[in-house]
């Protein structure tokens, strides 16, 4: 589903799969001598909420979707599966229909209602309707009675029919907008917009090609890329064309389609004129008349476009760097994460902050941001607390020696140290909450959202996203020490050269290749927003480009240079080969460093999914990080939230712990484990450690 399509910069979830009602948070103490056994190790217990209170004394779960009526927002409390309320001067949120963590597509009263992750909202004064994601289909709810009935599609049967009410069929809807006596449907991973006829039932394909991904202006010719958030304005449909990266208009009167602003394939943050701006998986879309407002989710900001010449600026959210955080204030200074749906009321705007779990309010005219309602729990940096007790803020990578793990606090700006015996967790480098780029000791060192850490011969190396550097740190003795390697501080850019000479764009993971090609030992480093695999020899920090090419994303195997990758995440190595993560086309790609080869190991380029299999015959969805182990690559298919097995000899795919488009916050063996966006895993002896970033916490998992 692109909504919750991790995306991103994550983009988010998934394929939906049986549970029971209920199951998705509930703690299991497994034996953790049996494979899949999922226990925590540090971090909280119970991260989520579904609390109905005013303000930020209420609790939400990845809220995705909204809608308002001048008194009341309407919320997709998306991985509570329900419907809230939140009054707009009270701030009192309640939960109108659906029971939170009972996901199921009943029609009926308020709580007696089910719906599976519903993604998005349509209001036209009477109704709410709904996009029921992982039922595929569109449902009502009447505002005077609270019932609930489905109006097109079948619960559980996805496709991409044109008929009549429940002989429609959609596959993941994932946005709404109401028009005269129709609602318009972003079918998003039909990647096309759909038209329903609420007099009749009819529903009809309005533009794009479903099964089939394109980003063509034109009629006949027009496509899509998992679509997500629409508006209208006037005569007008805008679309947020997500995964092509621009904004779309569809003229009603012709069906044609034109780009307003942004250009398709080319990701980036830049405000300008239409054609030179950039976006970053645009997500939500609203409009005041004269301008529409964008969020962005690979970007954290809330951009503001000019219907009228399709000008491009930042309101709020701090453009250098894809800065995330919570933070209130001014346009600038106000900080999302992983920001989705977006509605106008009067003058403010209200936006679903999904991983801070809140609605914040942004003023129109100068972004001046506020938490409106829900608030994501304190997640401190508490120096030698341990198990329950410890605290992370979004930690996004992991490693290993054979004594210690080692986790980039990412959104802390720090790296811990944890204990995997007893939980306990020091900070070695760094201060909790100060960004920076100074190299010195320990905690006189300062980083900014360092994401990828990896171990080799005492040494860390990290890679410090926001800064676009490499850095590396002594783990024994003392003082532990922080240098730089290579590229410089806010900086970023493609350049191969020694040390400050080189440049990367947002560099997630690394792993250190004992005696690689040519004989020489490196650091490769996944340079995810050039799309490329960084090569560092690292006694003269030399940095050269053997994989993929700058700026040019693709899923094409090939040898060297000749191959293409697609925000390429996690790597890790095994006897010859490196195997990486390739974010965005849903593969796991293979290098052979002898060869300079580059083959899809398992997967397929476009087709995310979460099937088990062999090799190019199994699915995933959005992965991040690896590890391998005695033969075995570990996985976090982090869309799907899951931690997947590859047997690297025969390419055979198994799903270790968690169920594919049931994220949640739960321990227990296999398939009772829930995950809320793992991104980084590592390993020691017979155990697995997992970052399950957004449930702030480090798992530990048997093998």
């Amino acid at each position: 589903m692109a909504k919750i399509f991790v995306i991103v910069m994550v983009m988010v979830a998934v394929f939906a799969a049986c549970q029971p009602a209920g199951a998705g948070n509930v703690e299991i103490t497994p034996p953790e001598s049996v494979s899949g056994a999922v226990t925590v190790l540090a971090g909280p217990l119970d991260p989520l909420g579904t609390t109905d209170a005013a303000g930020i004394s209420a609790r939400f779960f990845y809220p995705s979707g909204i809608a308002g009526d001048g008194t009341f927002l309407y919320v997709c409390d998306t991985n509570n599966s329900t419907i809230r309320r939140v009054r707009i001067d009270s701030r009192e949120v309640t939960t109108i229909a659906g029971a939170a963590g009972s996901a199921g597509s009943a029609d009926g009263t308020g709580s007696a209602a089910r719906f599976d992750h519903p993604s998005s909202l349509a209001c036209d004064g009477s109704n709410l309707y709904i996009a029921d994601t992982y039922n595929h289909t569109i449902r009502r709810l009447a505002l005077a009675s609270a019932a609930v009935t489905t109006i097109a599609g079948t619960a559980g049967q996805s496709g991409a029919i044109d008929a009549i009410g429940s002989g429609a069929r959609f596959k993941y809807p994932c946005g709404l907008a109401c028009g005269e006596d129709c609602l318009y449907i972003s079918d998003t991973y039909n990647h096309t917009i759909r038209r329903l006829d609420l007099a009749t039932g009819a529903v009809s394909t309005l533009a794009g090609t479903a099964g089939t991904p394109g980003s063509g202006d034109g009629t006949a010719s027009s496509g899509f890329s998992y679509p997500a958030g629409l508006t209208l304005a006037g005569a007008a449909l805008y679309i947020s064309d997500t995964y092509n990266q621009p904004v779309r208009r569809l003229a009603l009167s012709t069906g044609e389609v034109t780009t307003v602003a942004g250009q398709a394939g080319a990701a980036g943050v830049m405000d300008g004129s239409a054609s030179s701006a950039r976006f970053s998986l645009p997500a939500g879309i609203a409009s005041d008349g004269s301008y529409l407002y964008v969020t962005g989710r690979g970007s954290n900001l809330i951009r503001r476009v000019s219907i009228a010449t399709g000008a491009v600026s930042t309101l709020a959210g701090y453009a250098l760097h894809y800065q995330r955080g919570s933070a209130d204030g001014p346009g600038g200074s106000a900080r999302f994460c992983m920001p989705e749906d977006i509605v106008c009321v009067g003058a403010q705007l209200y936006v679903c902050d999904s991983y801070n779990n809140s609605i914040r309010r942004v003023d129109a005219a100068d972004g001046t941001t506020e938490t409106f309602a829900g608030f994501r729990e304190p997640s401190g940096s508490n120096e030698g607390a341990a198990g329950a007790e410890a605290r992370f803020n979004h930690a996004y990578g992991i490693t290993a020696d054979d004594w210690n793990l080692f986790v980039c606090d990412s959104e802390n700006h720090v790296i811990k140290r944890v204990d995997p015996s007893s939980g306990t967790v020091s900070q070695i480098a760094g201060a909790a909450g100060e960004t920076g780029s100074t190299d010195g000791f320990a905690d006189a060192a300062r980083f900014s959202t360092p994401v990828g850490v990896h171990y080799a011969g005492s040494t860390l190396f990290v890679c410090d996203m926001n800064n676009n550097e490499i850095r590396l740190m002594n783990t024994f003795g003392s003082p532990r020490s922080v240098n730089t390697l290579a590229g410089q501080a806010y900086t970023w850019g493609s350049a191969d050269g020694k040390g400050a000479d080189a440049l990367f764009y947002s560099p997630n993971y690394a792993v250190y290749f004992e005696s690689g090609v040519s004989g020489e030992s490196a650091l490769y480093v996944t340079d995810t927003y050039n799309h490329t695999i960084r090569k560092i020899v690292v006694p003269t920090k030399t940095v050269t480009t053997p994989f993929g090419q700058a700026g040019v994303p693709g899923a094409q195997d090939g040898v060297g240079t000749a191959a293409l990758f697609n925000h390429p995440r996690g790597i890790a190595y095994a006897g010859r080969w490196l195997f990486v993560a390739d974010g965005a086309s849903s593969t796991i790609r293979k290098i052979d460093l002898h060869t300079g080869e580059v083959t899809t190991f398992a997967g397929a380029a476009g087709l995310p999914g979460a099937d088990d299999g062999i090799g190019t015959n199994a699915r995933f969805n959005s992965p991040y990080g690896l590890f391998c182990s005695d033969g075995i690559l570990y996985i976090c298919d982090t869309g799907n939230n899951t931690i997947r097995k590859a047997d690297i000899t025969t390419g055979a795919v198994a799903t270790l712990a968690g169920v594919a488009g049931r994220p949640g916050c739960a321990t227990g063996t296999g398939a009772e484990a829930r995950f809320n966006a793992p991104f980084a895993i590592t390993g020691i002896g017979d155990y697995l450690y997992v970052c399950d970033t957004h449930n702030y916490r480090i798992v530990k998992i048997r093998k």
